[in-house]
């Protein structure tokens, strides 16, 4: 079971895995439909059937009532055009672009409890629960933490100050996943270098990878909103940070005689791969299974960002509680002094 709320919109459930949903038939259509094309192939396969379904009666009259009730439903573009446009889901639509941003719905990453993949659906599905929801009073949507933003599930896994140090181990797991690969592949690896521009500004890039011989990759990592700003302009922003005259200027310095790449990794928060990571990963040769990995823990952590900021905020509430509970002191008044 996977705990899904009344509020969850029907683009979650019916559109198809690869366009960002859950492949859910709706069987309201769906069985009809299978009704009607085994119909169709007793029609087909010889004449007494085909007879049958063509004489005036109840057969007849079955396979009709069959066709109506399975045509005229939703196709597959119309439900991937609702995944775009709906608030809660767009962004979700880039699922379509690499096979690690969909596998694990179809199988289980290996590590993962039943509870984990429930909470992957969550989030993915927008049911991991925040204020933020419709449902909830437009004056009641604030933080909890005490931001004043509205407590949507972005601001808790991208924004709120409570989550902030788990979103660094967030990051960090990521490159060192990145880091690994390199080094096994014989790559020099350097994590956060610190470079330094003549007149002393500091760049300190996630990663500097040597390969053999001249080239030099600069690769920096984040985790990204899947949103109303598509990934792709996120990538280009965060490519704008490294790919300038006085970055390069300060590369050079750092590692002469090096070609230098700039290739910025970007993934959605809830485990989105993105296309705009095409290069990055043909430059450094990075398989399925570690794009799979970086999509995984990107999940899991996100659970732990939820769960942290739900502890954190009950937390905050029953201190409040206790001390509205706590009776007012009582003055004694002053004794007296004996003569």
């Amino acid at each position: 079971m996977l705990h899904l709320a009344t509020h969850t919109g029907s683009q979650f459930l019916h559109a198809a895995v690869r366009d960002g949903g859950l492949g859910v038939p709706q069987l309201r259509r769906t069985i009809p439909d299978i009704l009607c094309r085994r119909l169709d192939g007793l029609t087909a396969s010889d004449y007494v059937s085909e007879a049958l379904l063509k004489t005036k009666g109840f057969a007849r009259d079955f396979h009709r009532r069959m066709r109506v009730l399975a045509g005229g439903g939703p196709s597959d573009a119309f439900w991937r055009e609702e995944i775009t446009t709906r608030p809660f889901s767009a962004g979700l639509e880039a699922a379509v672009e690499d096979l690690a941003s969909r596998a694990w719905l179809a199988a289980t990453p290996r590590g993962w409890t039943g509870g984990d993949f429930v909470r992957a659906v969550q989030l993915r599905t927008g049911n991991l629960p925040t204020k933020g929801l419709a449902s909830v009073n437009p004056q009641e949507r604030r933080c909890r933490a005490g931001c004043q933003r509205t407590e949507s599930l972005s601001h808790v896994l991208q924004g709120c100050p409570v989550t902030h140090a788990l979103r660094l181990k967030r990051h960090d797991e990521i490159v060192s996943k990145i880091a690994t690969h390199s080094r096994r592949r014989g790559y020099t690896v350097e994590k956060e270098p610190r470079v330094y521009h003549p007149d002393r500004q500091l760049f300190v890039p996630d990663l500097a990878i040597q390969l053999p011989g001249e080239a030099l990759r600069v690769c920096d990592v984040q985790v990204c909103w899947e949103g109303a700003r598509n990934l792709m302009e996120s990538w280009e922003r965060k490519r704008l940070v490294y790919d300038n005259a006085r970055f390069r200027a300060a590369a050079a310095r750092r590692w002469p005689q090096k070609r230098l790449t700039i290739l910025p990794l970007l993934l959605g928060a809830r485990g989105i791969w993105p296309s705009c990571n095409a290069r990055v990963a043909e430059l450094l040769a990075l398989p399925k299974t570690t794009k799979a990995s970086c999509v995984h823990s990107c999940l899991k952590w996100d659970s732990t960002l939820h769960r942290h900021f739900m502890a954190s905020v009950w937390r905050q509430s029953n201190a409040g509680e206790r001390v509205r509970r706590q009776p007012p002191a009582t003055i004694q008044p002053p004794r007296r002094r004996r003569k």
